[in-house]
């Protein structure tokens, strides 16, 4: 593939950081004394904060459980980073290491906090690999609209049909198609459906396939 600028989403794609974050919203809900488990957070997966609070509000019957679950875990989050690390997806280091060595330029686009990119990467001692960094801060609107991968396009210097997004949700493709920069999808806890099908270069099962196409 010709393609000269691989644009990288994190969560979900990189690190299997979904579940991370049910485990530590699951030890404030038992704290709470409510019930909280995979399947359950899986039908938020996707949400803005705000229909996340909503959800949250309309199931556990009170705001104030809600916004501790959504607001509330990041401390019990970091512990756990800090304590065990952050779980990768399948292939990935193999992956940027041949993408490295084609001379790719990679850059990282996410929807999280700057703080928690920072702190993904180091801990994994990955952020060597990325000449930019863009998180959802750095945006006004969030995917699925376009402007952060816009961003990490006009970064690089590079034209967008020089780039390639790397993405794990629906609202990503979304986000890369918009945008008009070619996407290949890795799924991660939400199967993709027609539309992802129809807005992507390629969908594969996990990165090694990725690196296939190299």
């Amino acid at each position: 593939m010709k393609k000269q600028v691989i644009i990288f989403d994190m969560d979900g794609l990189m690190f299997d950081t979904e579940v991370l974050v049910c485990e530590a919203q699951a030890k404030i809900a038992e704290k709470l004394g409510v019930p909280f488990s995979m399947d359950y957070y899986r039908g938020s997966v996707g949400l803005s904060e705000k229909d996340c609070m909503a959800k949250y509000t309309k199931d556990f019957g009170d705001p104030a459980i809600a916004e501790e679950l959504i607001f509330g875990y990041r401390d019990t989050l970091y512990q756990m980073v800090a304590e065990k690390g952050v779980p990768h997806k399948p292939g990935l280091v193999p992956l940027l290491d041949h993408l490295t060595s084609l001379g790719k330029e990679l850059v990282l686009a996410s929807s999280n906090l700057h703080h928690d990119i920072a702190l993904y990467l180091e801990a994994e001692n990955l952020s060597h690999y990325f000449s930019h960094r863009v998180s959802g801060e750095d945006v006004t609107f969030s995917k699925p609209d376009p402007a952060i991968f816009e961003k990490a396009c006009a970064l690089t210097g590079y034209q967008k049909e020089d780039c390639l997004i790397l993405e794990d949700s629906l609202n990503g493709v979304r986000a890369a198609h918009a945008a008009g920069i070619a996407v290949i999808m890795v799924p991660d806890l939400i199967a993709p459906n027609h539309e992802a099908r129809d807005k992507t270069f390629a969908i594969v099962n996990n990165l090694s396939e990725v690196q296939e196409l190299f």
